[in-house]
């Protein structure tokens, strides 16, 4: 179907985009840099914490030997009952109170 001419796509004029997962490759291409975005920068995986809303990426950095932190984000997934991240966070500034010391 064409989008010039007569018909339900002729008043199109803005187009959105789903990034992560329609633009980018994020299972395969992400995934592929942040193992190169830790060997070039010489990061210990398992001195390296993933931080995300989503669990699925979360399972994927832990397969990969770094700890997680979980940010509870409406609407982007909720942990399976058998996930063990790190630490879990209701928002940047819970996470930052969990992981920089009390002075």
């Amino acid at each position: 179907m064409s989008a010039t001419g007569a018909g339900p796509l002729a008043d199109v004029g803005t187009l959105v985009f789903d990034v992560l997962g329609t633009v980018v490759d994020e299972a395969g291409s992400v995934a592929a840099e942040t193992a190169r975005a830790l060997d070039l920068l010489g990061l210990d995986p398992r001195r390296t914490m993933m931080i995300a809303a989503h669990p699925w990426d979360l399972r994927a950095a832990a397969g990969h030997g770094l700890p997680t932190g979980c940010i509870a984000r409406r609407g982007e997934g909720i942990p399976a009952p058998e996930d063990q991240f790190d630490v879990h966070a209701t928002d940047l500034t819970d996470l930052a109170a969990q992981l920089i010391p009390a002075h």
